[in-house]
């Protein structure tokens, strides 16, 4: 899945950061024309873009996409807390924007929120205690729509388990397909992971079976169904 980047280098960096952590493969330009030509020669599953870009500014390039019928989900960077830059961005065919300095999760929550809109993320998500896991992004989302990103490896032993369908993993199967059959460190690595996805999750999100390894915490309404 593949990201069109258009800002200068220093920001552009930043938010590839967050796109790649996503799972995304982010294409990067830093002038206006080349974000163009980028945009309809190629496809996209998202376009991030700055609003003042060099040559042919940010809004300017939206629009044309939007006249040509490109669709591409777009999340136009603005500057400042002024409202006149959100409405130039929505106003040419933005469908969100975020204010710089902005925070990596909400640019990651607000891309997701667009992706899956699109039907761009076509795995649905899992069950995990009181959050949903969607692994083609690495978050885990709460009721309340905020996400939880994971690292690769986290989201690694996070999808193993919560595949079981709340039947234990053993260590020894965590330790082959995550780590790798032939991984000759030390076995605790798997319960330092369990312990920050933990962290992340609350403790009760992974349960610990005693002499079979460890299981995904059902959903509440299953939880409470069982009782």
């Amino acid at each position: 899945m593949e990201a069109l980047i258009a800002d200068r280098p220093d920001m552009a960096s930043a938010i590839a950061n967050v796109l790649e952590y996503m799972g995304c493969t982010p294409v990067i330009v830093d002038r206006g024309g080349d974000a163009l030509h980028a945009a309809t020669t190629r496809s996209f599953s998202l376009i991030v873009m700055d609003l003042e870009l060099e040559g042919i500014n940010g809004s300017a390039v939206c629009r044309m996409l939007r006249t040509i019928g490109i669709t591409t989900p777009l999340i136009m960077v603005t500057e400042g807390q002024g409202s006149r830059d959100e409405s130039r961005a929505l106003e040419s065919g933005a469908d969100d924007f975020v204010r710089k300095p902005f925070e990596p999760m909400v640019l990651a929550a607000r891309a997701m929120s667009l992706l899956r809109r699109q039907g761009a993320f076509a795995q649905p998500s899992l069950s995990i205690g009181a959050f949903r896991f969607d692994p083609e992004t690495r978050c885990c989302i709460a009721a309340d729509g905020s996400t939880q990103p994971l690292t690769k490896r986290e989201a690694s032993v996070l999808e193993l388990l919560v595949q079981s369908s709340g039947a234990p993993v053993s260590r020894r199967r965590l330790l082959d397909e995550v780590w790798g059959g032939d991984y000759g460190g030390d076995p605790n690595c798997v319960d330092v992971y369990i312990g920050y996805l933990r962290r992340k999750l609350g403790a009760e999100s992974i349960l610990t079976v005693r002499g079979h390894g460890f299981a995904a915490a059902p959903a509440p309404d299953r939880a409470s169904q069982r009782r």
